[in-house]
């Protein structure tokens, strides 16, 4: 543009633009794009990663953690579902959640650790599954339950610990949900046995 008589012409300043030969106004750059030169005749998109929600900037704003874009000349970056994540800046992508952990909000830039009785054996998840009977976990951030000893059972979910078998039980087998009765003739005296010990004559 230029001011009645003037020798030059004036140009457009950063985060505004003029595409129209001898147009007197300079327009400001549109959502999703900037540009920090002058005498622009159009302003650059903001790439995958950035975005800009407001008009006539001069640069593009990164994307936070726990947020991602990746469309091109975006106004606003778009919230890391539940069970994903982004721990850096300028995402393109959401990653999932690994086994073990979980995220059960969306927009997070880390995942928490299942805690302990429950676990994930699959990425992505935003719940972790309480441990099943017969099993147990005593630590947290796991991709898989253990199964009780033998001479142990667990007949509860989300158990952190089994429990040992009584006197007059046994368990010959792992991952049981109960213990099984001595039979006749037999006897355990002891708790936490496989088996049960044949009464003397």
């Amino acid at each position: 543009s230029a001011s009645e008589g003037s020798a030059i012409c004036d140009v457009c300043e950063r985060g505004k633009f003029n595409d129209v030969p001898l147009q007197s106004t300079c327009d400001s750059c549109f959502v999703g794009t900037a540009t920090n030169s002058t005498a622009q005749e159009s302003c650059d998109k903001c790439l995958i990663g950035e975005y800009q929600g407001s008009r006539g900037e001069y640069t593009c704003d990164l994307c936070d953690p726990g947020t991602f874009q990746d469309q091109e000349e975006s106004r606003e970056c778009d919230a890391c579902a539940k069970g994903k994540y982004s721990n850096v800046s300028a995402s393109t992508e959401c990653f999932d959640c690994p086994e073990g952990k979980y995220q059960p909000s969306t927009g997070a830039s880390i995942c928490e650790l299942c805690d302990v009785g429950s676990y994930t054996d699959s990425p992505g998840q935003f719940e972790c599954t309480a441990c099943a009977k017969g099993k147990y976990s005593n630590t947290s951030g796991v991709s898989e339950c253990g199964d009780c000893a033998r001479g142990y059972f667990q007949s509860s979910i989300g158990q952190i610990e089994c429990i040992p078998c009584d006197t007059g039980e046994y368990q010959n087998n792992t991952g049981s949900v109960e213990c099984n009765l001595c039979a006749k003739g037999e006897y355990q005296d002891g708790t936490g046995e496989f088996d049960c010990k044949p009464c003397l004559a």
